[in-house]
């Protein structure tokens, strides 16, 4: 599988994920999109997103998720973002960070019918934000377009 969730993963949400399968269907509707881009960091996390490795003792690049949806913005509170990283796993069957990004991924979700109360809504990836470069490590982030939605039920 090219995504790898942390323990604990699913602790510091929003409420709006409750599987793996929910996260890697956003994950997966962002990858879609984004796997057309020119550029090579996008292209990267695009096909770790879709066709990493992470068995042992292969290569191949691969995300692992820390972080739920969380840190609601906005003034509805609808965008919400999952924290991940880009790995490598090596020759050795080590892994490592991907040397060319110095920090996080963070893949931002639109929450498109975001109603008080509700507990039924639709999720949609709408961003995708990293630190490039190893020294000045600068914000970049690329906006998604019409990504697939998800539908979720937030408890």
């Amino acid at each position: 599988m090219p995504v790898e969730f942390a323990p604990q993963w699913l602790s510091a949400g929003a409420d709006h994920l409750k599987t793996q399968q929910q996260a890697l269907s956003l994950i997966k509707s962002a990858a879609d999109v984004l796997e057309s881009s020119t550029s090579v960091e996008i292209m990267f996390w695009a096909s770790a997103a879709k066709s990493g490795a992470i068995n042992l003792g292969s290569q191949g690049n691969f995300l692992r998720v820390f972080k739920d949806l969380h840190q609601e913005e906005g003034i509805f509170r609808d965008l919400v973002h999952m924290t991940m990283s880009l790995k490598i796993m090596g020759k050795t069957g080590q892994e490592r960070e991907h040397s060319l990004y110095g920090g996080a991924f963070h893949l931002y979700i639109k929450i498109l019918d975001p109603v008080v109360g509700k507990t039924k809504h639709h999720l949609q990836p709408s961003h995708l934000s990293y630190k490039s470069g190893v020294g000045d490590k600068e914000i970049v982030g690329v906006d998604i377009k019409d990504a697939a939605a998800l539908d979720s039920e937030r408890t």
